[in-house]
Order: C-alpha cells, then sequence, then structure tokens
C-alpha cells in the first residue's frame, strides 16, 4: 500500500457541521482519522472505517459538538496487504 496523499475539507470549518477526511493512494481498504486538542488530548477517534473516506461530524468521544478553536488531526490508511501509514499531522480551524 502507498498513502500519496491526505486532505480535510473545509478547513476552515465556518458553516455546518461535518469535515470530509480522504486519502489517496494504491491498495487503500480503510481509514481511521484522529483528532486531538493542542494540548494532546484526544478527542475523537473514528476507528477503523472500510473505505478511504471519513465524514467527521464535529463531535466529540461523547457525543458533544465540540467547541470552537484549532483543533490537530492524523489520518491513518490501512492497506489490502495489511500494512498501515499515517499522514503527517495537520491542524483544523472549527469556526462556527
Amino acid at each position: 500500500m502507498v498513502l500519496t496523499s491526505v486532505s480535510c475539507v473545509p478547513n476552515p470549518v465556518v458553516e455546518g457541521r461535518d469535515v470530509r477526511f480522504a486519502v489517496a493512494g494504491a491498495g487503500i481498504e480503510s481509514v481511521r482519522v484522529k483528532v486531538f486538542t493542542l494540548s494532546g488530548q484526544l478527542v475523537f477517534d473514528s476507528g477503523w472505517r472500510e473505505g478511504s473516506t471519513f465524514q467527521w461530524g464535529l463531535y466529540d468521544m461523547n457525543g458533544q459538538v465540540v467547541s470552537n478553536g484549532v483543533y490537530l488531526y492524523v489520518v491513518s490508511a490501512k492497506g489490502v496487504d495489511g500494512g498501515v501509514q499515517t499522514g503527517d499531522l495537520g491542524k483544523l480551524l472549527v469556526l462556527r
């Protein structure tokens, strides 16, 4: 498996309640998104989801809508061969 890119759209979030994370590459079977506060506290973990995209509804692990602010995210991809690659740490701005 080869992970070639990770995207997060829209960024910044100024309207709406969803952010779409997508990975591109060859042989991708599933994706996992983790979102953190700037201090490193885990806000959300999608777990492994089939496909190359994940739609996040801007809620935390308790189902509460996240506050406005800057969040860090990391997206990992699992290949059909079982290999896992993780993209670079990204920033997401929420301003609703």
